[in-house]
C-alpha cells in the first residue's frame, strides 16, 4: 500500500510541474491513440480487415 501512495504522490507532482492543461491535454491524446488502436484490433479480429 506504501508503494501505491508514493507512485500516487509522484503522478501528482508530476502534473503539478507540467501543467494542468499541458497534464489534460496528454492525457487526452493518449485516450485517443488507445481508442484508434483498440477500434482498429477490434474491426481486423471481427472483420478480417481494417
Amino acid at each position: 500500500m506504501k508503494n501505491l501512495k508514493q507512485y500516487a504522490q509522484d503522478y501528482v507532482n508530476w502534473v503539478l510541474r507540467l501543467g494542468k492543461i499541458k497534464a489534460a491535454l496528454l492525457g487526452l491524446v493518449v485516450l485517443a491513440v488507445f481508442s484508434i488502436v483498440g477500434q482498429i484490433l477490434f474491426s481486423f479480429i471481427f472483420t478480417g480487415g481494417i
